[in-house]
This record gives C-alpha cells, structure tokens and sequence, in this order.
C-alpha cells in the first residue's frame, strides 16, 4: 500500500545548510537502518545477478574485449549501463519516497521499494544517462573522471523531483541542475563527505554500512527538503503528468 503523501515546508531562505543537514540525517537514520540495509543487499543482489549472468555476457558476445585487453569495450560498457538501468529503474521511485519519508519523520518499509512503478520510464532515462556519461569520459582519465562526478551531482537530485513534485525528466533534471548551482558549496562537501564515508565502508569491512547508506540516503533527501520542501506544489507542476 502507498504511504500518504508527507508534507515538509522549505527553509525560508530555500538554501543548503550542511549542517543542519547532517544532525538531521542522524537522527532520522534511527530505526531505518535495519530497513535500508536491507534495500542496499537487495540492490546488490539484483545487480550482480543482472549483471554477472545477463548483461555482461550478452555484452561480451556482441562487442568482446581484444585480446590482452584489461578493459571493456565502450560498447560493452554501454549495453552492460542499459541492462542495470534498466533492472534498477523500477525501484528508484520507491527508493527515493523512503528518503522523504524519514525526512518527514514517517517510518519507511522494505515494500516501499516496489510502490513507484509507475515512474520506471523516466527513472530508466536517468539512470541510462548519467551511467552512459561515465562510459564516454571513462577515456579522459582524471578529467573525465570530474566530468563524470560533476554529472552525478548536478543530476543527483532529479529523482526528488520525479517523487515529490511529479514532474517530466527534462524538467527534474533542470531543476536538480539549478538546486545545485545555487547551492554548489554546501552539496559538493556533502558528496565529499559520502565519497569518505564509503571510504570507511571499505576499511571497515563493511561494518560501517548500516550507517552510512542510510545516512547518505536522507542527507540528500534533506537537502532537497531544505531548498524545495516536500509536498509543495509550484508552477513547474503543469509539466507534470495528470494525476
């Protein structure tokens, strides 16, 4: 059953305070840890399985490696994204409403994974996007790799938008964009912070997980909170689909 919708107002200067983000993340991962680990081993599982046994060989047998080669063709690389994006697409949606959910102080359930469905097709286009990004600038070597990241940022949020306000991809991933661009200090760090902290997940053996995947999920869903509130309705809305 789909929760009801939660409302949260923005701050009333509509911008990024990392600070007030991050006491907000800890105390909402509070007793959603055991669920978003849970929601992590599923999206490890899926995958690896869609992955390792589907899209990697289909890859392999249309576009193979030459010979010696440590490294996929870029052609692989792209069916192996699309495959993944496809076998994510139908979860993100749900994904994302838990994040809002804990913001909003809501209890968030392992079925809610499976409640957004119907945004598949524009979760699909950008998770296919921003995964096809990686592949072209995989070649650039250090400047690719910020292309890549900077992508990852300045899209970071869209699936908020897909969520909360219903809006087309196009304008989602504008208006991630421009939430970015006018708070660029305070969310870079924020990623910085996450990319260490996935850092501690490695050194820690995993021990760490528990904490920071749920953490990383509701900061970003809070800073979202704190520059467009969650349930509020704007003129961006006439773009969006019908209800």
């Amino acid at each position: 059953m789909t929760e009801p919708p939660h409302t949260v107002a923005p701050r009333s200067d509509r911008r990024v305070d990392l600070s007030e983000t991050i006491r907000t993340a800890r105390e909402r991962i509070a007793g959603s840890k055991r669920v978003y680990l849970t929601m992590a081993a599923f999206y490890v599982a899926l995958l690896a399985g869609v992955g390792g046994f589907l899209a990697l060989p289909l890859a392999l047998a249309f576009f193979p490696s030459p010979p010696g080669a440590d490294i996929l063709d870029p052609r692989a690389d792209a069916v192996l994204v699309a495959f993944l994006a496809a076998a994510a697409a139908p979860f993100q949606g749900g994904f994302h409403a838990a994040g809002l959910a804990r913001v909003a102080g809501a209890p968030i359930r392992f079925g809610m994974l499976f409640e957004r469905f119907d945004l598949f097709s524009r979760f699909f286009g950008l998770t296919l996007l921003i995964g096809l990004i990686g592949v072209i600038t995989a070649t650039w070597g250090f400047f690719g790799s910020l292309l890549s990241l900077a992508a990852s940022m300045f899209l970071g949020f869209s699936g908020f938008y897909l969520v909360d306000r219903g809006l087309q991809l196009g304008d989602a991933m504008t208006r991630s964009a421009g939430m970015v661009a006018a708070n660029l200090r305070a969310i870079a760090l924020f990623f910085l912070l996450s990319a260490g902290l996935g850092l501690l997940v490695v050194v820690t053996i995993g021990i760490a997980l528990p904490w920071v995947i749920p953490f990383t999920a509701v900061g970003t869903a809070t800073m979202y909170a704190h520059v467009e509130g969650i349930g509020q309705k704007d003129d961006a809305a006439k773009n969006a689909d019908p209800a």
